[in-house]
């Protein structure tokens, strides 16, 4: 059971990660169940826009990070970088 979710854009500094831009989802996107082997899809409209010009190599890495119910830490996963 998920949560709830971020997506980031995050870069290094020095030795950690540093949040450059985030989303947080809006209603309905919280404790969502998904079952083994299911899939879920993440819908994004208007509002949820990032760009993937330019200014997203100076922003860094695109991160999803999800908030799993019974886990401390969040788990991170990478979803897009714009420089390869």
């Amino acid at each position: 059971m998920i949560c709830y979710w971020e997506l980031l854009w995050q870069r290094r500094r020095l030795l950690k990660l540093e949040t450059v831009n985030g989303r947080v989802p809006q209603e309905g996107y919280c404790n969502i169940t998904i079952g083994a082997h299911a899939r879920h899809t993440l819908e994004f409209t208007e509002q949820e826009y990032f760009d993937w010009g330019r200014a997203a190599v100076k922003m860094g890495k695109l991160y999803l990070k999800l908030h799993i119910a019974g886990r401390r830490n969040p788990v991170l996963l990478k979803v897009y970088e714009p420089n390869k």
